[in-house]
């Protein structure tokens, strides 16, 4: 049996042995979400991922988020002026990440409609019209992890049918839709008892 890395959900580097880290819970991947919307940033998180204690002490600081957002209006930047290099996601694999969210995405669940295997052609120009549309951070994310694939289909891509939703419904981030997170918290819940 292959151990599949452990990514931090923040800085989404590796999370090795040694370096302090914590798993979320659902107060805790609240609030990382929060402050992610009011850092207008596209990090998601949801109870159980694991984060560096370090990265959460300084993403979640007051202090550090109000630099961090006057630096950036203090630039005049479009989402479409820096690109998104797929370099910055390590450890994204399309045949068992969410090619929307990039959490993983298991397909042969109980509920088989949760991930959806990549079947047609045609998807990756859809997606790629549809993040033109939006041209937010989500979008540029989405299209960096996309564009790299000639083929969606050939490279067995699977994505979540509520991300795609979302998604295509121009929802704000991944966990945008509020029968989204109950649905998760429902999930997590049933999983842990």
């Amino acid at each position: 049996m292959e151990v599949q890395p452990v990514f931090c959900a923040i800085c989404k580097s590796s999370v090795s042995t040694g370096v302090p880290s914590s798993t979320l819970t659902a107060k805790g991947s609240s609030t990382i979400n929060q402050v992610s919307d009011a850092r207008k940033d596209s990090i998601c998180t949801m109870p159980g991922e694991i984060v560096h204690r370090e990265c959460r002490r300084k993403y979640c600081n007051p202090g550090q988020i109000a630099k961090d957002t006057s630096q950036e209006e203090s630039m005049p930047s479009t989402s479409s002026d820096r690109p998104v290099l797929r370099s910055s996601e390590e450890g994204f694999s399309f045949k068992t990440d969410c090619f929307f969210c990039g959490r993983p995405a298991k397909l042969g669940r109980k509920r088989k409609h949760d991930v959806i295997l990549v079947k047609t052609i045609g998807i990756k120009e859809t997606i790629v019209k549809i993040c033109q549309e939006r041209a937010d951070s989500w979008s540029d994310t989405v299209k960096a992890r996309i564009l790299h694939v000639h083929d969606l289909h050939a490279a067995d891509a699977v994505y979540h049918q509520t991300c795609s939703v979302n998604f295509r419904t121009k929802k704000t981030d991944a966990n945008g839709s509020v029968y989204y997170r109950r649905f998760q918290e429902a999930k997590a819940w049933t999983s842990s008892g």
